[in-house]
């Protein structure tokens, strides 16, 4: 029984199929089948139920699927821990909010520690378990990840100087309903606070413009084209002197980071977060 054969089960028994498992390997699927069949035929007992086109996991596999998974973890997290010997590595990290005052963190982090690489995404399309630490804000649950604070911040209106309710000393929500709004795109966490804002104020925000860059989002707001809820502290200084901010609801908003609960935790990772957390 070898560790590249186990591995070969879990991931059969996770896509069930032996073909797809050959291409995440790049080995021929015959490779796979034979593998499986060796397995089989040392324990003695059918691991999978097969049928012309799928495989799935029998009564037998599915316990024997449960106690691998948690051994080959076991096994990863022990070579990790004895690679991790200095701070360097590779970060994976998932940055869902706040990626200005996230990647400012980071380039600060690198110039502490330059043998460490980041590789950064700003979506999670399927497995979290993909990733070293995922930053988000509170709506992010998963019981298979810690939460820890990294900024709490207020949620101002940006508005152009020159729009006639930017001089009011107080908007009230009729003011809100006539206004156009600029907007990240839906699922993302501005978007779920603006939708929280404007329930809170008992309206619908008029969204006119969306965007994926937080950038467009600012430049929009500075050429009058409507106006947006924006972070106080992570987008501080990055709009033009054409900006002003106005707090309307009181409205606060946590990043946080999440870092996997069950493996190890590499000593780069660790030191990331001090930064993130501390600084």
């Amino acid at each position: 029984m070898e560790i590249l054969q186990l591995k070969y089960f879990l991931s059969a028994a996770k896509t069930e199929n032996f073909s797809k498992t050959a291409s995440l390997f790049s080995v021929p699927p015959s490779d796979i089948s034979q593998c499986i069949k060796r397995l089989e035929n040392e324990l003695d007992i059918k691991l999978f139920i097969r049928s012309a086109n799928s495989i799935s996991l029998s009564e037998h596999g599915k316990k024997f699927y449960e106690k691998i998974k948690r051994a080959i973890n076991l096994i990863d997290d022990a070579v990790l821990e004895i690679k991790d010997l200095s701070l360097s590595g590779l970060i994976k990290i998932a940055i869902l909010t706040n990626r200005n005052t996230i990647m400012n963190k980071i380039e600060k982090y690198k110039k502490l520690y330059p043998n460490t690489s980041f590789e950064i995404s700003h979506k999670i399309f399927e497995n979290t378990n993909d990733f070293d630490i995922i930053i988000a804000d509170d709506e992010f649950s998963n019981s298979n990840f810690l939460k820890k604070l990294i900024l709490t911040e207020d949620i101002m209106l940006a508005i152009k100087k020159d729009n006639p309710i930017a001089r009011k000393e107080k908007i009230l929500t009729e003011d809100l309903k006539k206004e156009p709004f600029v907007c990240m795109n839906e699922g993302t966490s501005l978007y779920n606070t603006t939708q929280k804002i404007g329930e809170k104020l008992n309206f619908k925000p008029n969204i006119a413009i969306y965007s994926d860059d937080p950038f467009y989002i600012r430049k929009c707001v500075e050429y009058g084209l409507g106006v947006a809820f924006a972070p106080a502290k992570s987008w501080e200084g990055l709009f033009s002197e054409n900006v002003v901010l106005k707090n309307v609801c009181d409205f606060k908003r946590n990043t946080n980071a999440y870092i996997p609960k069950n493996r190890y935790t590499k000593k780069c990772i660790n030191s990331f977060l001090e930064i993130l957390i501390n600084e």
